[in-house]
């Protein structure tokens, strides 16, 4: 035992390594049995082939709601006497399109400015009167009243008409909308047989969808020459028809 205590490695192991050790041991087992243990990980990826094919669909419809903005505008030097005509104007308004069955909710005021009118000929600011604008925008279900609606407008002396919009009621749309997705994957899917049918190509099941719709609802604008003049030709606004496309790709697995 006193040899071995006066050994210099024993006292100095503990100073030894963490790899070391490992080393030592991975030598003994290789001298030992003549191999080493391998763990060999395999990771297989399977690749998809896609193959996409695109339909549309499209139904025709006629717009069956009409939206136009009315606006009155007078100027002179009083501020209260301006208003008060303004508000007879529409309130007048407001009258005789009940009369012709639009109802109040569908009548909204959407602007409503005073402003002093300047003059600066003298070289200063001079106010030489006063502008009141007022403008209300009015719906109505029946294409048939449109017409009426903006005759009666320039006739109670509303001097301006801005941008006039022919659409389809939210429902409706939805309806169509509907409908022309069906048509959109019908041809679609009848293309993608027919398609892999001639090339050989064994298609899977359908792994994605997208669309794409367009309803092409474009406003329609009415020249303010003509709605400027009261008692003139009748307003005939001609709704015509519109499209609404859908347009669909499928996604589908190769086999």
């Amino acid at each position: 035992m006193e040899k071995f205590k006066n050994c210099k490695f024993l006292e100095l192991w503990w100073v030894f390594p963490i790899w070391a050790i490992t080393v030592l041991m991975v030598l003994f087992i290789f001298s030992r049995f003549g191999f080493l243990p391998l763990v060999v990980t395999s990771t297989v990826t399977q690749k998809t082939d896609i193959f996409q094919v695109t339909g549309e669909g499209k139904v025709v419809a006629k717009p069956d709601m009409a939206e136009v903005t009315v606006g009155v505008e007078k100027t002179g030097g009083s501020i209260k006497d301006l208003q008060n005509e303004v508000n007879k104007t529409v309130n007048n308004l407001v009258a005789d399109l009940k009369k012709l069955g639009i109802e109040e909710r569908y009548i909204k005021t959407t602007s409503y400015n005073v402003h002093p009118n300047h003059d600066w000929s003298s070289g200063r600011q001079r106010i030489t009167g006063y502008t009141v604008f007022t403008q209300l925008q009015i719906k109505t279900k029946n294409l048939d009243k449109i017409n009426e609606v903006i005759d009666t407008a320039t006739a109670g002396g509303l001097n301006q008409v801005y941008g006039l919009s022919l659409t389809i009621n939210e429902e409706k749309r939805k309806e169509l909308e509907k409908e022309a997705r069906q048509q959109a994957v019908k041809e679609a899917k009848t293309k993608g047989e027919e398609l892999a049918r001639v090339s050989g190509i064994k298609l899977g099941k359908i792994i994605n969808v997208t669309e794409s719709l367009a309803t092409p609802w474009l406003p329609q604008n009415l020249a303010m020459e003509k709605l400027a003049v009261g008692g003139g030709t009748p307003t005939e606004i001609q709704p015509g028809e519109s499209e609404i496309r859908v347009t669909l790709t499928l996604s589908y697995q190769v086999l």
